[in-house]
């Protein structure tokens, strides 16, 4: 069986609440400088937030409209307050795609927590209490969410495929077979 099908939610939320435990070392990403647009990979950005675990265990948190290129990373959380969208990854090769919109999850606190932390990030003991709340308001929506059954979770296919490829348009290598083994 191809490991691609085999990921759930649970495991997610289980390897995130992992990851937790290990201690919450971030880096906040900042532009792109014209100079560094020629060797960044794929460069783009993104209207809410996104969080990525690097492979080297430490986190990226990168503030909306922020150009920035790709990183290998082990997954992707991107975050508004309309939905989350989390992309699992291995060897830059798509695992797994979740969207959680928020007619399923309602309010959550995530992004203007990190809001908060980029105004204070020379605060570092603030700046970490604040990622640490961020993470654990996001645990606890995939927590939440992996309960749900499937068809309580389930939305339009078709509006699901959509936000997935408005999320990833700037992949070149994104395929019609990858979106088809995702969904």
């Amino acid at each position: 069986m191809n490991k691609n099908l085999t990921i759930t939610l649970k495991d997610f939320s289980r390897k995130f609440s992992e990851q937790l435990s290990r201690g919450n070392q971030f880096t906040l990403v900042e532009q792109l400088r014209k100079e560094s647009m020629a060797t960044a990979v794929q460069p783009h950005a993104h209207a809410g937030w996104e969080l990525r675990l690097r492979k080297d265990g430490a986190w990226d948190l990168i503030p909306p409209n922020t150009l920035h290129g790709c990183n290998f990373c082990s997954y992707s959380i991107e975050v508004d307050f309309r939905h989350i969208m989390i992309t699992c990854l291995d060897d830059d090769t798509l695992l797994k795609n979740w969207s959680i919109p928020n007619e399923v999850i309602p309010f959550h606190l995530a992004p203007e927590l990190f809001s908060m932390l980029e105004h204070n990030k020379e605060n570092v003991p603030l700046a970490a209490r604040l990622f640490e709340a961020a993470l654990f308001s996001l645990l606890d929506i995939f927590e939440r969410f992996s309960r749900l059954s499937q068809e309580q979770a389930s939305h339009n296919l078709a509006d699901t495929v959509r936000s997935f490829l408005e999320h990833r348009y700037y992949r070149t290598s994104l395929s019609l077979d990858e979106v088809a083994m995702v969904f």
